[in-house]
């Protein structure tokens, strides 16, 4: 394994952020022959694709640890009765959306289960949807029949 030079180095991480390759080029003032030569480097590669799994996995916890407050939000909205009825059935229709039960309870908890293994979905989020799944489907099948006022 070979260590990377400098600007090899800058050239990871300016390709990494999404900067074009003749921009990246002019910017460490080297050919674009050199610069795709560089990309042809196992190291260069290597170094690459972990800045950009770095990246995508940051974004991903942070998509993360914003969910449970989503969540929350949802189930507080509907069940605010201050909240006007429109809102509120639309904040059913995402949960229910969210939660919806595959070919069967099993698939479902199956389908969580590998979520939360794989860090995609935190666990307390994953017991907040099975602990109101049923009463957002209750609420939403009292609402088409009787009316949003009357759950």
């Amino acid at each position: 394994m070979t260590d990377l030079n400098q600007k090899q180095s800058q050239a990871v991480v300016f390709i990494a952020n999404g900067m074009r390759l003749t921009d990246v080029a002019r910017a460490l003032k080297v050919s674009d022959r050199t610069l795709r030569t560089w990309r042809n480097l196992p190291e260069f590669a290597r170094q690459l694709r972990e800045i950009k799994q770095d990246y995508y996995d940051s974004a991903q916890n942070k998509l993360c640890s914003v969910c449970d407050r989503a969540v929350t939000s949802l189930i507080e909205l509907s069940e605010n009765p201050g909240i006007p009825p429109q809102v509120r059935l639309r904040a059913c229709e995402v949960i229910l959306n969210f939660s919806k039960p595959t070919e069967s309870d099993d698939d479902l908890n199956s389908a969580v289960k590998t979520l939360c293994t794989l860090g995609i979905m935190p666990a307390n989020m994953a017991n907040k949807l099975s602990e109101h799944g049923e009463h957002f489907v209750e609420a939403m099948k009292k609402t088409m029949t009787e009316g949003f006022d009357n759950v």
